[in-house]
């Protein structure tokens, strides 16, 4: 009996258009300058293309061969099943309308954007990360709408025995909207209340690594022994399912609610969210708001003590790149 042979899998990761800002065409002239830039600032990971290259790790875990294009005019391999992890909307248009494709999770914002996607297209689902951003489309394309996370790197992102544990808390400032409520003015209050309680702590800001990007990360997080998490909401959140797979629980600021204005534009005011999407008690605690803190800060570390988290556990269970890589294939069957 001879076995079936493999899938091939080709991405579309395409950026969005940038608008001229000096003069018609500057965008080359801009990339280029960024390109020259780019060893004297790291802005560290950015989210869909973590989700591409982790996707693709985790295919060649699987044995499966995937190509990442840029371009919608760049065409996939015959008998290659099509994914279009990010574009805009027109450049989706053209690669869904010549192949069967799977769309998703960073190309569409509202289901208003592409009403009739799977009239005028060979779309086979719309993926979105987390069940919260899959309700969001749901009203309109209802089970063409399936959930998938990618998966995270728990082979090289393990706790080691050389990690020296210096502080009690990373706290990472993943703030979208710092100058408007409820994020305005969030962080020196938790700074404050840190120092109150007598823990000690180092801070990051989303977008301004130190000098090795997304490895500082890596290396801050494994000096602490928790990290409290300070984001408004999350489709997937692969920076902070990083840090559970250290071993690190996460102190987490969750308002339940998404905050983005630009849903305003869609019509959509109230929407249920959360910051941490793939989370239970195994990873740790939230709270809402200055007011429950102190009083989440005291269980978390009585907890964290009494040796009650396990949040690597949670990742191995349900966020490997084999895991996720062999759901992604799921989707084409779909």
């Amino acid at each position: 009996m001879t076995s079936l042979p493999l899938p091939r899998v080709d991405v579309y990761e395409m950026d969005p258009r940038e608008p001229p800002r000096w003069f018609k065409g500057d965008i080359y002239a801009r990339k280029l300058v960024r390109w020259a830039l780019r060893p004297f600032r790291d802005p560290g990971p950015k989210g869909l293309s973590m989700v591409t290259n982790n996707l693709k790790l985790g295919l060649a875990r699987l044995g499966v061969s995937c190509r990442v294009h840029r371009h919608a005019w760049c065409r996939s391999r015959p008998t290659a099943q099509v994914g279009i992890v990010r574009g805009p909307i027109d450049q989706c248009r053209k690669i869904a309308e010549r192949v069967p494709c799977v769309i998703g999770p960073g190309d569409l914002y509202s289901p208003q954007q592409w009403p009739d996607m799977f009239k005028a297209s060979k779309a086979i689902c719309l993926v979105q990360a987390c069940e919260w951003a899959a309700d969001v489309f749901r009203p309109v394309y209802g089970d063409r709408v399936k959930v998938w996370p990618v998966g995270i790197d728990t082979d090289s992102l393990q706790p080691s025995a050389s990690d020296t544990k210096r502080f009690d808390f990373l706290l990472y400032d993943k703030r979208r909207w710092p100058n408007t409520p409820p994020g305005l003015g969030f962080i020196e209050p938790c700074l404050e209340e840190l120092c109150r309680q007598g823990y000690t702590w180092q801070y990051l800001r989303y977008g301004r690594y130190p000098r090795g990007g997304v490895r500082a990360f890596h290396q801050m997080a494994r000096e602490c022994r928790a990290m409290l998490f300070v984001c408004e909401n999350e489709t997937q959140g692969i920076a902070y399912n990083e840090v559970l797979s250290l071993g690190l629980p996460i102190l987490a600021w969750d308002r339940q609610q998404w905050f983005d204005p630009e849903r305003l534009r869609f019509g959509m005011d109230f929407v249920p969210a959360t910051s941490v999407p793939y989370f239970d008690e195994r990873c740790g605690l939230t709270f809402r708001g200055y007011d429950d803190l102190p009083e989440r800060l005291g269980q978390f570390m009585d907890l964290l003590r009494a040796g009650r988290f396990s949040p690597r556990d949670y990742v191995l269970e349900n966020l490997t790149l084999e895991r996720c890589a062999n759901k992604y294939l799921d989707l084409f069957k779909a």
